[in-house]
This record gives structure tokens, C-alpha cells and sequence, in this order.
């Protein structure tokens, strides 16, 4: 979380520096959204840190763009009690980097679509603790595990998604998007820089 604190700083002063704005071919935007329903759901699964991303992006032409992402979030799961007779709960931070292409449809000045993919990896730090002594607990393939403890820490992320933005002014926009990264849906704002 403390990894968070530069960056989430580094957003808000861009927002509070904007510029004019400029055609949108061209142009170089920052969004940051915040997620509205998590990755991880289910009734046993709790989220402990809500889903944020921040993007950078630039406006190829008109009908494209590519953009840097990053988002994070925290869940953790119910106490369990597992066939070894242990409670524990799992807590699992992802962090995702990737690259987004997307294309636009501008429906008028103030509203457009997009639709795109991401690809980029996503990494796990994956903590099992027992409930009892608060001691961290180690798994083995042969043991009964709420999750496969050979999976690997990071992995491929690819994704689509679609969203729709809407302009309040030549500059600041707000933003709502679905699809698979650190929240399944997503809202925030943009600013063209």
C-alpha cells in the first residue's frame, strides 16, 4: 500500500496541472479509476484494499490509442477450516501492468465509446495464515489447500474490455469501463493534458 501513496500523488497533482485541451488526435490523457465490483467476489471473499488503476495514454488518431496501465487491489478470504483441522485465510495482493489498444467512436464532442485489449502480466503475493497462531502457513502439493501452492507468482494478463467516457469540459472527463483486470467494473476520470 505505502507503494501506492507516490503514485496516487503523482495523479492528483497531474489533475490539479492540467492544460489546454487539445484535438483529440494527439493527445496525451491520464485516467484513475476506482473498482465498483472486484475481481474476486464471492460470498466467502472479502475485499481488504479496493480496486484503483491509473492509466497514461496518447491518442494516436482519432479511432485509436494506446495507454500504460496499472492497477491494485487486496482481498482476503473468510476463516476455513480445512481437512488438517487448521483455520486460516488466505490474503491475496495483485498488482496488474499492461498495455491497453483501444479504439473510439466519438458520438458527439461530449460522448465516445471505446473498446479494446490489454496485455501485460499480473503478480500475486499469496498469504495463508493460521487463524489461531497468526503464523504464516506453507503448503505442499499433497496437502489439502484452498489454493494450488505451485501456482506461479505472475502470469500472462490478457483481456477485453469496453467502456464509455463522457467529457465535462475539452479537458476533464469522467470514465466507466467493464472487463477483466483488478476490478470487473470500473469508474474514474480522465484529463486531457
Amino acid at each position: 500500500m505505502t507503494k501506492l501513496v507516490p503514485l496516487t500523488c503523482l495523479c492528483i497533482l497531474l489533475l490539479c496541472t492540467v492544460v489546454s485541451a487539445q484535438s483529440p488526435a494527439g493527445s496525451i490523457f491520464i485516467s484513475s479509476g476506482i473498482g465498483i465490483i472486484p475481481s474476486y467476489t464471492g460470498k466467502a471473499t472479502q475485499t481488504e484494499f479496493p480496486a484503483v488503476s491509473f492509466e497514461a495514454g496518447y491518442r494516436i488518431s482519432n479511432a485509436f490509442s494506446l495507454n500504460a496501465y496499472v492497477g491494485y487491489t487486496e482481498a482476503s478470504t473468510e476463516p476455513k477450516v480445512l481437512s488438517d483441522g487448521i483455520e486460516s485465510s488466505v490474503h491475496n495482493k495483485t498488482t496488474m501492468f499492461g498495455l491497453k489498444g483501444q479504439l473510439h467512436k466519438n458520438f458527439t464532442d461530449k460522448v465516445e465509446m471505446y473498446g479494446g485489449i490489454i496485455l501485460g502480466f499480473s503478480t500475486f503475493d499469496r498469504t495463508e495464515t493460521d487463524l489461531k497462531t497468526g503464523e504464516k502457513i506453507v503448503r505442499t502439493t499433497d496437502e489439502p489447500s484452498p489454493y494450488n501452492p505451485n501456482e506461479p507468482g505472475a502470469r500472462l494478463l490478457y483481456s477485453g474490455f469496453i467502456g464509455g467516457k463522457y467529457w465535462l469540459n475539452p479537458r476533464i472527463g469522467v470514465y466507466s469501463e467493464m472487463g477483466l483486470s483488478v476490478s470487473l467494473l470500473t469508474a474514474g476520470i480522465s484529463v486531457r493534458i
